[in-house]
């Protein structure tokens, strides 16, 4: 290493590390998450993701006791059809 100031050392070295990383690792995509789904999701999952977002938005203009249970039967059906995936994912990922 050169010698010089203790900044001079740390700019280098933290190249010399982000190099490394950079040839080890490979670069992280930038790209938005609302726009590219996880491996786990199905068209399955999408079409209950709009039947919880159709019984929401039935709730929100009727506020009746009927559909907010309809809805949080929704909900719940719909987090339980993401965790089984994501578990069935992480299984077969880890296998």
């Amino acid at each position: 290493m050169k010698d010089g100031s203790p900044e001079e050392i740390y700019k280098s070295l933290k190249r010399k590390i982000h190099e490394e990383a950079y040839e080890a690792l490979g670069e992280k995509s930038h790209s938005n998450a609302k726009t590219h789904n996880p491996p786990w999701w199905t068209e399955h999952l999408e079409e209950q993701m709009q039947k919880k977002k159709i019984a929401y938005h039935r709730w929100l203009s009727t506020k009746t006791q009927e559909d907010r249970k309809n809805y949080q039967k929704e909900r719940r059906d719909t987090a339980d059809a993401i965790k089984r995936l994501q578990n069935k994912y992480l299984n077969k990922t880890c296998e």
